[in-house]
């Protein structure tokens, strides 16, 4: 399922589509009325799945970036990343 939130770039790298794999791994609609106040790039399920996409595309010798506006709206979020590893 990881692979349904990565996409390729024209270069060799893989942007991690975040949002998406927030969505899925909380299994939240950001757009429902109901749960979006529960949608959290935060969360330690959500940044588990970017460090596994990570490491994977690492050891396929692919550099990772972030397609998301969490590391804009919540400016902590680009020291996780870099912590996690992302290129």
């Amino acid at each position: 399922p990881l692979q349904l939130y990565m996409h390729a770039t024209p270069t060799a790298e893989k942007q991690i589509r975040s949002s998406g794999l927030t969505q899925l791994v909380l299994v939240i609609d950001r757009n429902s009325g109901l749960l979006a106040n529960l949608f959290d790039e935060d969360n330690a399920a959500v940044k588990e799945a970017i460090s596994r996409a990570i490491k994977g595309e690492h050891r396929n010798g692919k550099e990772v970036g972030l397609c998301g506006q969490a590391p804009t709206i919540k400016p902590h979020f680009t020291e996780i990343l870099v912590d996690l590893g992302i290129d």
